[in-house]
């Protein structure tokens, strides 16, 4: 029989471990469902007749602007997939096909783009997971060295 304090160092540092694994699937969920700062065309402030000036200039090839947006030479002001002028912080993403404010990344693991409303989410679920990874490393190796 091991001795009886490293039995108990590990059963503590076992249920740390399943304790932050609980934390990090919690924040995990947490981000998956906070909207990222998904822009909608709404939300934007554009031109009036700016989807009639792009289809014009895709069509003609004629050099339209509108304001200081230049509607066919500047292809990163305008994103033509959600059809809205985009702000410098704005990036598509292909994946969940949408503009995102503050875009970071698509993040696999959640399934969902990070962006400016779950960025805070996101940087926890990775801090408890990394947290989880330790702990739980920790109490592997105890585990082999006393049994």
């Amino acid at each position: 029989m091991p001795n009886e304090s490293y039995f108990a160092l590990g059963v503590t540092f076992s249920t740390m471990a399943v304790a932050l694994a609980g934390v990090a699937i919690y924040y995990l969920h947490r981000t998956r469902h906070t909207p990222p700062g998904v822009v909608l065309p709404e939300d934007i402030e554009k031109p009036k007749e700016s989807a009639a000036l792009l289809a014009y200039a895709t069509t003609t090839g004629d050099a339209t602007t509108t304001g200081d947006v230049n509607l066919q030479r500047d292809p990163a002001k305008w994103c033509q997939r959600c059809n809205v002028v985009k702000k410098s912080s704005q990036q598509h993403c292909g994946v969940c096909g949408c503009c995102v404010e503050q875009r970071n990344q698509h993040a696999w693991p959640v399934g969902a783009c990070v962006g400016a409303g779950n960025e805070v989410p996101f940087m926890q679920f990775l801090l408890a997971t990394s947290a989880h990874g330790v702990v739980g490393g920790f109490a592997v190796l105890l585990h082999m060295v006393v049994y």
